[in-house]
């Protein structure tokens, strides 16, 4: 499958590049897409555990914390916490159904686990007017180039199981080597763009970038073995579905975001 693979990514880089590039409602849009698609691959997923109800009421909390995390308003904040406060109150009609409380908790943790971490997409690059779009590329970067290093040195070093029983092909060779190309790729990059980072910021940005990929993959992992799925989905040849393609996205851009946040612009 690595042709397919390549024109996915052929395609899709672009087209992530351009959205991250024209910034405002254009990655917005492209975030709530994106969400969109894997709040549905979520609920294929859990279908034999989220009532109806709850996944249209997920389809609406996905389009509210997009909107939250694009403007940032009070109105959208309130309709977040009115959204939280119906899918409680949506317990009390529901008592009636089979672990109604299981339902509307596997609804509330897809809304933050899809949206609640693409969202950070926009966040990341309205962050700072002038680095804002060069480190979201940096990050995306980052991720794409520790993926593909991780997946070439474990196929052909890869000796040592990482998490057999989530992800038997991950090895710690491949975490290794895919590690050592983040770390290298952050300084080139960083310095190609001139990043405002300092050399701590860049190995420590970048490691983190490995270790919480690393974990968003592995739990998405988790989440499709718990059912017997394969993949998430089917949208993208080569790559599965959205969850499988942005898996390690979804918890790196958070990271980078909150860092830059909370140290470098601090």
């Amino acid at each position: 499958m690595l042709g397919p693979r390549v024109l996915v990514a052929a395609l899709g880089i672009p087209l992530l590049a351009g959205m991250a590039y024209l910034g405002g409602w254009w990655l917005a849009g492209l975030a709530a897409v994106l969400s969109l698609l894997g709040w549905r691959e979520y609920v294929m997923l859990f279908k034999n555990s989220i009532h109806a109800i709850y996944i249209w009421i997920g389809y609406l909390g996905t389009m509210l914390v997009i909107l939250a995390w694009q403007t940032g308003a009070p109105p959208a904040l309130a309709a977040m916490t009115l959204w939280s406060l119906s899918l409680l109150a949506l317990l009390l009609p529901s008592s009636g159904q089979p672990q109604p409380a299981a339902a509307a908790g596997l609804c509330l943790l897809g809304v933050l686990y899809i949206p609640g971490t693409l969202g950070h997409l926009i966040a990341l690059r309205n962050i700072d007017c002038t680095w804002g779009f060069k480190l979201l590329m940096w990050t995306m970067a980052l991720v794409w180039l520790y993926d593909t290093g991780a997946y070439f040195f474990g196929l052909t070093l890869g000796r040592h199981r990482l998490a057999p029983a989530i992800s038997p092909k991950k090895s710690w060779e491949g975490v290794a080597g895919g590690a050592a190309v983040a770390v290298l790729a952050a300084f080139g990059l960083g310095r190609w763009w001139q990043l405002p980072l300092t050399a701590l910021d860049t190995i420590v940005m970048a490691l983190g970038i490995v270790a919480f990929g690393t974990a968003g993959d592995l739990v998405e992992s988790k989440l499709k073995r718990n059912v017997g799925a394969k993949d998430s989905g089917d949208l993208l040849p080569g790559h599965g579905g959205v969850l499988d393609r942005f898996d390690s996205m979804m918890f790196a851009v958070p990271w980078v975001y909150w860092y830059c946040r909370l140290v470098v612009f601090r």
